[in-house]
């Protein structure tokens, strides 16, 4: 019977996976239909290995919802009796089980820890987005700042906008963005493109080291929140949606995605590092430290 649905449902085009059923410990049924790559239409196959993702909530679900019946744990016991390290006091183990927390995800703290509890409801109700510059808001941008002891590891949002104008004229790319909290801006982003070779030298100069992942590669130029909203989680969430932006390849096709920041800058250092990136060595000149994503 399952054998059947996959095969009318692959036969329709709405089906690419794999399957096994068994009953008693003896394997009833298995196979696997479609591509397990669209672009380049490489069969799917019984050992191809996929990311677990969400698979994995049900038995988690299980696992809590089993704690409580032995009275080790309670539905409505706050998340930090488990996790003290994050102090997310008005989150309770049904909120997690239900999807109804309202937290980010995250691999590090990237400040998030803190005793806050403002900052922590803000991080529930946030809405991040990304905007382009534009007439109406670059004032806005212009006005953010970093922290005082920040400001050696970021240009000025005026400088970044009057690179991306430089870049543009020059038949460059650049791609200035707003980071919004709803409709209040708290960041900027910047995105640069290296397509080929011949571009990468005329953008760096022709006696300058070209690292063999610069051409045909997206550069996070520039990327920064204001000193008012960091340490509550949107630094992280407004990156994602760069890298995702980034993966829908706005300038053509890239290889790879790239950024460089100060070496003492450690709070940087592992946010990209918790988004894949590694780090590169310095090359001759360079003063910033380079990251690289393979996208």
């Amino acid at each position: 019977m399952i054998e059947k649905l996959a095969r009318e449902a692959y036969e329709k085009g709405s089906f690419n996976g794999t399957w096994l059923y068994a009953e008693n410990g003896s394997i009833v049924s298995k196979c696997a239909l479609g591509r397990r790559e669209a672009e380049n239409k490489l069969p799917m196959q019984e050992d191809t290995i996929f990311e677990m993702a969400s698979i994995t909530k049900m038995f988690t679900a299980t696992a809590v919802m089993l704690l409580v019946r032995e009275g080790k744990l309670g539905l409505d016991d706050e998340y930090v009796k488990c996790f003290p390290e994050y102090s997310y006091k008005c989150v309770t183990i049904r909120h997690l089980l239900t999807h109804t927390s309202g937290m980010p995800d995250f691999e590090v703290t990237d400040g998030l820890s803190g005793n806050n509890q403002y900052a922590q409801e803000q991080v529930m109700e946030s809405n991040i987005k990304l905007e382009e510059v534009n007439y109406w808001n670059y004032n806005d941008l212009i006005d953010l700042k970093v922290k005082e002891s920040q400001r050696g590891y970021v240009a000025s949002n005026i400088y970044s906008l009057a690179e991306a104008y430089a870049a543009v004229a020059s038949k460059g790319y650049a791609l200035p963005f707003g980071i919004y909290l709803e409709d209040k801006p708290i960041g900027f982003l910047m995105i640069g493109y290296y397509p080929d070779l011949e571009y990468a030298r005329y953008a760096f100069g022709d006696e300058d080291e070209i690292p063999d992942y610069v051409p045909c590669s997206y550069l996070i130029w520039r990327f920064m929140i204001d000193q008012e909203y960091q340490g509550k989680g949107y630094g992280r969430e407004a990156f994602r949606l760069a890298l995702e932006y980034i993966k829908t390849y706005p300038c053509g096709k890239a290889d790879y995605c790239w950024l460089s920041y100060e070496p003492e800058n450690d709070a940087a250092r592992k946010l990209y590092a918790s988004f894949g990136f590694e780090e590169k060595q310095m090359p001759e000149g360079w003063d910033e430290v380079p990251a690289v994503l393979k996208l």
